[in-house]
């Protein structure tokens, strides 16, 4: 088990049928790692069709084509967010449906608590209208009927006269759903927050780069770029892939070929190092920021050996996990992992001042640039079908049929026909 586990999406959900033959899960960071769930308070839905670029470099020319990803999720807001909000997503019925999180209340809940909401705001008027006491019994004789048809909807109410009076007057339309968050203010936000929006992601000025990251506004030396709390991966080998062969309708490992035959695409994206089995994955848009070093020259921004405008180091007091599990051992580390827990984060730092539009970089090290190297030298264009490559994205954006409607080649019966 990896902890990634509980950050993977559905990779039929997300438009990965361009990738293989059977996608599994796919990995998605920012919003789709860093939002919380709540099923009364879904405020952003992903975009119907995500952004699918294939086409920044070409299979049978590049050497650095699949080495990152083609997909890039956009969300957008289902409702108005009021500054200060807490972003919430919706993880779907099948992850609320585990054992440990059966007793979370869901879409239904919230709508069956906000009839019985106004039916008992509708009693209580009524009560007090007649110059009747209300008290608290009246609250937990509700909420003692409720919890005989729904304990997940009953656990939406107070049992105090007072409590009930502070839920009516949160946000008109979601009630019920917004007593059960916390609401910190812009002020505590500002002074406790990191900010998440200095950069964006365009199309890296490296030529093997794919996307880079590049500044929305001024950074100046010394500021925090962006965060990077990091998902640990106690074993790099579960990375591996490995030949599968079709079984009644199936894929599965080749039990005759057990050498792995690659990585997945998510190593790329991680820390680590050669001596450890550790890897270290950002789940933030720190994922995006390219290498360069004074090295040799990385061409783009990165050239003339101007080298790296950012650096990465420990978290500082905005992730109060990470001094704790910079103490660990291997073996402790892996005890949190199998509790599920997270525990370690860098943070993306300016070397020096970073002007708006200009693509940020870090240093990679010396092992990830002489293994890149070593991988362009060694490198050679695919043979066979891949010889007539041309990619999705091109071939959407030509607007071209592949098929003429009065050209087209049928096969009947093993003979060719022209329609």
């Amino acid at each position: 088990w990896s902890l990634y586990s509980d950050y993977v999406w559905a990779a039929d959900l997300e438009n990965m049928f361009y990738e293989s033959k059977s996608s599994g899960s796919v990995i998605s960071v920012m919003l789709g790692s860093l939002a919380n769930s709540h099923q009364g308070l879904v405020n952003i839905e992903e975009k119907e069709d995500d952004i699918y670029d294939d086409s920044m470099l070409h299979r049978s020319i590049d050497p650095g084509a699949g080495a990152f990803s083609y997909h890039a999720r956009t969300w957008v807001a289902s409702m108005d967010i009021d500054a200060g909000e807490e972003i919430f997503i919706d993880y779907s019925d099948a992850y609320f449906n585990r054992e440990k999180l059966k007793h979370a209340p869901r879409k239904t809940d919230f709508e069956q608590g906000k009839k019985i909401l106004d039916e008992i705001t509708a009693f209580l008027e009524r009560k007090k209208d007649a110059g009747e006491k209300v008290d608290d019994a009246d609250l937990s004789t509700f909420k003692n009927i409720v919890s005989i048809y729904s304990e997940r909807t009953a656990s939406l109410f107070p049992t105090t006269y007072s409590s009930f009076m502070e839920m009516l007057t949160a946000k008109p339309t979601d009630q019920l759903p917004w007593s059960t968050v916390s609401h910190p203010s812009i002020e505590w936000i500002t002074q406790n927050g990191i900010c998440l929006d200095n950069i964006a992601m365009e199309r890296s000025t490296i030529t093997q780069a794919g996307n880079g990251a590049f500044a929305r506004r001024f950074i100046g030396e010394g500021q925090v770029v962006t965060p990077a709390p990091l998902l640990q991966i106690m074993n790099r080998d579960t990375l591996k892939m490995y030949k599968l062969v079709e079984v009644e309708d199936k894929l599965v490992c080749d039990e005759n070929d057990t050498e792995p035959i690659g990585d997945q695409l998510l190593l790329n994206y991680c820390f680590g190092h050669v001596e450890s089995s550790l890897l270290l994955c950002p789940s933030s848009n720190a994922i995006i920021i390219n290498h360069c070093s004074d090295r040799q020259d990385w061409g783009g921004q990165c050239g003339g050996g101007k080298g790296p405008n950012a650096m990465y180091r420990w978290a500082t007091d905005w992730d109060t996990n990470t001094e704790e599990w910079l103490s660990l051992s291997l073996e402790e580390m892996q005890e949190k992992n199998d509790n599920r827990q997270r525990g370690l984060s860098f943070e993306i730092v300016a070397t020096r001042d970073i002007q708006p539009g200009e693509e940020i970089f870090i240093d990679y090290g010396h092992d990830w640039e002489d293994a890149w190297n070593y991988h362009v030298e060694n490198w050679k264009p695919p043979t066979g079908d891949f010889e007539s490559y041309s990619s999705i994205t091109r071939l959407n954006n030509e607007k071209k049929d592949l098929l003429d409607l009065e050209t087209q080649v049928y096969l009947f019966g093993g003979r060719r026909r022209r329609r």
